[in-house]
C-alpha cells in the first residue's frame, strides 16, 4: 500500500485567541502565509478600501466560504450572546458581542465556512469574521472585525491592489487572515 502522504503546510500560525468557557469575544487566529501557497481563485471581490466598518441592521453584506462559495445575506442583529458547543464544553462556550446574518437565497455560510471574511456587498469592505451558524442553517455569526483585530493585534488590513505590492516588491510572508489570505492581507 501507498504510505500516506503529509499534509501541505499553507501558512504558520502567527496568533489565536483561545476559547474560555464564557466571556469571548472572538473565535479566529492570523497566519503567515505567501500568495504561491494559496489561491486567490475562488474570491470573487477586491478589498479596494479595506477600512473595516462597523455593522449595522440591515446591512446587505458577502462572504467567500470553503463550502458555499460566494453567498450574500442581510445583518439582522447585533451585539447578541450565543452559546457555541466546543471541546472542552459540553454545555457551550459563551460567545458575546456577535453578529447575527441571514443568508439571501438560501444559507450565508455552512460547516467550513469558519474564517471568511463578511464584507459590505456594496464597498467589499470589512465588516466581520464567520466563526459559526445555527444548527438549521438559517443564521450564521460572525465576530466585529474590530474585535478580532483587537484580539489578535492586527493594526491594519491591506488592501489587494496594495498587498500584491508588497508581495511583488518583497520575499517575506505577509500574514493573512484565515480565508482572507488571497483578497487582503494584515500588518501587524
Amino acid at each position: 500500500s501507498e504510505p500516506a502522504s503529509l499534509p501541505t503546510t499553507i501558512g504558520l500560525l502567527e496568533n489565536f485567541v483561545p476559547i474560555r468557557s464564557s466571556g469571548n469575544l472572538v473565535d479566529c487566529a492570523v497566519a503567515a502565509t505567501e500568495f504561491s501557497a494559496v489561491s486567490p481563485n475562488f474570491i470573487t471581490y477586491s478589498i479596494d478600501n479595506p477600512i473595516p466598518v462597523e455593522p449595522a441592521i440591515g446591512m446587505a453584506v458577502m462572504k467567500n466560504g470553503r463550502m458555499t462559495q460566494s453567498t450574500t445575506g442581510m445583518i439582522t442583529c447585533i451585539g447578541i450572546t450565543i452559546s457555541v458547543g466546543y471541546r472542552p464544553f459540553p454545555a457551550g462556550a459563551e460567545m458575546r458581542d456577535q453578529i447575527a446574518i441571514s443568508g439571501v437565497g438560501g444559507p450565508f455560510s455552512l460547516p467550513g465556512d469558519s474564517g471568511a471574511l463578511v464584507v459590505t456587498l456594496a464597498t467589499h469592505q470589512p465588516v466581520a469574521l464567520l466563526f459559526s451558524g445555527g444548527m438549521d442553517n438559517s443564521l450564521s455569526y460572525a465576530n466585529r472585525m474590530a474585535n478580532v483585530m483587537s484580539a489578535l493585534n492586527i493594526a491594519r488590513i491591506v488592501g489587494s491592489a496594495e498587498a500584491i505590492a508588497q508581495i511583488s516588491g518583497t520575499n517575506a510572508p505577509i500574514a493573512s487572515a484565515t480565508n482572507v489570505s488571497a483578497s487582503a492581507t494584515v500588518e501587524h
